[in-house]
């Protein structure tokens, strides 16, 4: 299985992923909706950040439709933000959010 990075699925995404022998893919759609395309499985997921309320994740978890909903407006706001900024979109995030787009992970400094 494979996870799209930044979660920007495209058919070619799919093909690629299919001729290396993965199975399923994950997007950042949020939805428990199983696709198929290209002979992938493809699975949304929804987002938990460090500073997501555990009784938001619960009702994510449990079907709950006020998290899951807030979780769709948000994704679909930042699909239509991307395709107006652009390029751009990347240095507006990163000024709005004032960090850099490099992921840190675990104890990385």
């Amino acid at each position: 299985m494979a996870s799209v990075p930044g979660g920007d699925y495209a058919p070619a995404v799919a093909e690629a992923a299919t001729r290396a022998g993965f199975t399923q893919l994950f997007t950042s759609e949020p939805t428990d909706r199983l696709d198929r395309a290209f002979g992938l499985e493809l699975r949304g997921r929804f987002t938990i950040y460090q500073w997501t309320l555990a009784s938001t994740v619960e009702g994510l978890a449990c079907g709950r439709w006020l998290p899951r909903t807030r979780q769709t407006l948000a994704w679909n706001t930042r699909k239509v933000s991307k395709r107006l900024a652009g390029r751009r979109y990347l240095q507006i995030r990163k000024l709005l959010l004032r960090h850099d787009s490099k992921v840190r992970w675990g104890d990385s400094p």
